[in-house]
């Protein structure tokens, strides 16, 4: 805010006091007693909320199974059995082919669902990649009009990106997707892993070994140093184009895990190497005559870098399925198996083959028959940030796939530095009851004492507010936010006109919080401070009126 110096760390010494902030009243000579505030309801906060876990039902042949029932539903949550509070279930594609003399039970209307079309371009085959595009085209045709589609795309240039979306999958929004699939290109070779010294890697048939062959005078461990060198520059780029993928899908599941209802996740890729994917390379060059020396291109298994976000996935809420539409040579790489594993790890599915039309209409009997059944988390259970999550059915012939694990709730110190700025503006605004306008985060809050006093300046009125910060905060890192607003009335919408934030203030850099009272009207001059660890949170909220100009009266 112009002119305004948010959490100072100074002590700013005021020649005189010139009056206090009034409810109804401006500046005056003595300073009046402390404006009410707001009322926080202190004290911890629970959330006993119905939590839904989604899953998908198909027979042995791959069909939708339509009728299944609570009682033929065990759902087990952090291992324990739990009891299922409700239980819907629908068909998302009504012409799919159902199972057994019981299809013909009722299902609920379609439900609409977030739809993430995710292409890795950079781990691409040309022949797979062609197939991919097929494929999608075919599935869009008989796509359920109601869900919203969103194109992702990885590549090694710009990483994990948003191409189109989120669109309905109506007539116009399909036309939009199938051009933007189309526009899409591989980029074939881009990462190669060179492993002989004959391959042709170059334009016009160049050999990556011309001038590096036996038959020259060069000593052979300088032709070694040379071709790792190479080997070694490929190999680093398709680590850390790798790793960038990781490090996005990472960022992409925390988006997913804030993204409401039903959600699906279809990841297109031909894989990556296997062997740099589980075992890495150690330069060690055992076996052979070079076995004393050590190359550059030591890595360690790129699996250590997917794990933890490829359970993001699992934890987001959104049902993972990874297509892969090349093939391989007998005994070769199969970087098939790398996306088997993150299939496995995220908890979704894995399908494989090259006709467009056998694919999809595997994935459509996959995804066709959909279920939520709730629970309400109690005890121990509904303290606990995330829990394993397990669905038997007690129906021969039966399979379900479902997230690996649920998240029971929110944690503040997992959001973002704008989630965080809006929760802090909610509290404001709203009171305790509003911290869950944008955010599931239940904070545990307590009222927040200190002082109000107002400064000699020029211009627009300065407040300052002498905060006496609890004993159980004096060795802990809070993150501090001052936050002014108007609030809504007489039809007009709140402004937030100042949010700033720090983040980890620790007890000696905490001083007095300061706000400049611009323009005239109500104003809610709010503090917020939070402790990431605990959760446990410190509100102070303070109803003001801004002057406007000198002279002017005020009602």
């Amino acid at each position: 805010m112009k002119g305004v110096e948010l959490f100072s760390r100074r002590f700013i010494r005021a020649s005189a006091l010139v009056g206090g902030i009034a409810v109804s009243g401006a500046f005056g000579q003595a300073p009046p007693p402390q404006p009410p505030q707001p009322r926080i309801n202190a004290g911890e906060t629970v959330n006993v909320e119905v939590k839904i876990v989604p899953f998908y039902a198909v027979d042995g042949q791959g069909r939708p199974v339509t009728d299944l029932k609570p009682e033929e539903i065990e759902l087990r949550v952090g291992g324990a059995p739990v009891a299922i509070e409700s239980f819907d279930r629908y068909l998302i594609a009504p012409k799919a082919k159902a199972t057994g003399a019981r299809a013909s039970a009722p299902a609920a209307a379609i439900p609409s669902r977030s739809v993430f079309l995710l292409f890795d371009t950079a781990f691409s085959s040309a022949g797979g990649f062609n197939t991919d595009q097929r494929l999608a085209a075919r599935m869009l045709e008989g796509w359920p009009a109601g869900d919203r589609l969103t194109l992702i795309v990885h590549g090694t240039r710009a990483g994990l990106e948003k191409r189109l979306g989120p669109v309905l999958a109506d007539a116009e929004g399909k036309k939009k997707m199938l051009a933007a699939i189309e526009e899409l290109k591989p980029e074939i070779r881009r990462l190669n892993l060179q492993e002989d010294t004959t391959a042709d890697f170059g334009p016009n048939g160049e050999r990556a070994a011309r001038g590096m062959r036996g038959d020259t005078n060069l000593p052979e461990e300088q032709i070694h140093a040379a071709w790792d060198g190479l080997k070694g520059g490929e190999r680093g780029e398709y680590g850390g184009v790798a790793r960038n993928f990781a490090s996005s899908l990472g960022a992409f599941a925390a988006q997913l895990r804030r993204v409401a209802g039903p959600k699906l996740l279809l990841v297109f890729s031909q894989g990556m190497n296997d062997t740099l994917y589980f075992s890495g390379d150690d330069g060690l060059k055992v076996g052979t005559t070079e076995a004393t020396l050590v190359d550059t291109r030591r890595m360690p298994p790129l699996v250590n870098e997917f794990r933890a976000p490829l359970k993001a996935l699992a934890e987001s809420g959104a049902l993972p399925l990874f297509v892969n539409t090349d093939r391989y040579a007998e005994g070769g790489p199969d970087p098939g198996a790398v996306l088997v594993d993150m299939a496995k790890t995220s908890g979704g599915l894995y399908f494989e083959g090259r006709d467009p039309a056998d694919l999809g209409t595997r994935l459509a009997g996959a995804t066709a028959a959909y279920y939520e059944a709730g629970f309400r988390p109690s005890g121990a259970m509904a303290a606990a940030s995330m829990a394993k999550v397990e669905i038997a059915v007690r129906r021969p012939g039966v399979r379900v796939w479902a997230p690996a694990s649920l998240r029971m709730r929110e944690l503040y110190r997992e959001l973002s530095a704008e989630e965080k700025r809006q929760l802090a503006i909610d509290l404001v605004a709203g009171g305790s009851e509003a911290q869950g306008a944008h955010t599931a985060v239940q904070l545990k809050l307590h009222d927040l004492g200190g002082q109000i006093t107002s400064l000699a300046a020029s211009g627009a009125p300065r407040l300052k507010f002498e905060v006496a910060w609890p004993a159980e905060s004096a060795n802990r890192k809070l993150d501090l936010y001052n936050v002014l607003l108007t609030p809504p009335g007489q039809g007009k919408k709140g402004q937030v006109l100042a949010c700033d934030q720090i983040e980890g203030v620790a007890g000696a850099g905490r001083g007095p919080l300061e706000t400049t009272l611009e323009g005239e009207g109500p104003r809610i001059w709010g503090i917020l401070a939070v402790d990431p660890e605990t959760e446990q949170a410190w509100v102070r909220r303070l109803a003001l009126k801004a002057p406007g100009k000198p002279g002017r009266s005020h009602s």
